[in-house]
């Protein structure tokens, strides 16, 4: 199990309080299997422009690949969104194996 730190920022301090609602939406990751997140809101205070939301990775000892899921930005008050959706990729950990095979060579 890891956990994926995500950083939001505004591209400018605000001057007033902007809300944004965030949620998780599967692609071939799916939420309880590979990864968790509790849907919310981030609030940035008049002046902050980074807020940071976590997911939880959850691992498993399959090899299956790297599997993606998105994150939705939806909601936003006092502010406009550059970019509503952000996709999200999880690695897969598992270790890869290399087959080699044996190859003699011959002198002719």
């Amino acid at each position: 199990m890891g956990l994926a730190t995500i950083t939001v920022t505004l591209n400018v301090a605000p001057l007033f309080t902007v809300t944004v609602d965030y949620a998780a939406v599967d692609g071939t990751a799916v939420a309880g299997d590979d990864y968790t997140i509790a849907n919310g809101r981030l609030i940035f205070a008049p002046g902050i422009t980074g807020q940071t939301l976590n997911v939880t990775v959850l691992d498993d000892t399959v090899l299956d690949g790297d599997k993606t899921l998105m994150l939705q930005l939806t909601a936003v008050t006092n502010a406009s969104l550059a970019q509503e959706n952000v996709l999200l990729t999880l690695l897969d950990n598992e270790m890869r194996y290399q087959i080699f095979l044996p190859i003699t060579i011959k002198p002719e």
